[in-house]
């Protein structure tokens, strides 16, 4: 089978398209662990603790000003 260069190169950017569109596909399909995490907010008797990691701190607090809300 011989094929012009015309006819080659518009073979060439059909695959090149294709394997664009296939690419997207897998990247939108790969499993990401994290994409059901919620952010919590912080509370508000902790937007000033010096513990707190948003306030440069270690995370740990000793108070018990900011608990937080547990549902079952």
């Amino acid at each position: 089978m011989e094929l012009t260069i015309d006819e080659l190169n518009e073979l060439l950017h059909k695959e090149y398209a294709r394997g664009i569109e296939d690419a997207t596909k897998l990247s939108r399909s790969i499993y990401n662990p994290y994409k059901d995490f919620k952010v919590i907010e912080v509370p508000t008797a902790c937007t000033s603790c010096p513990n707190h990691p948003n306030n440069g701190g270690d995370g740990n607090c000793n108070c018990i000003l900011g608990e937080f809300k547990i549902t079952c």
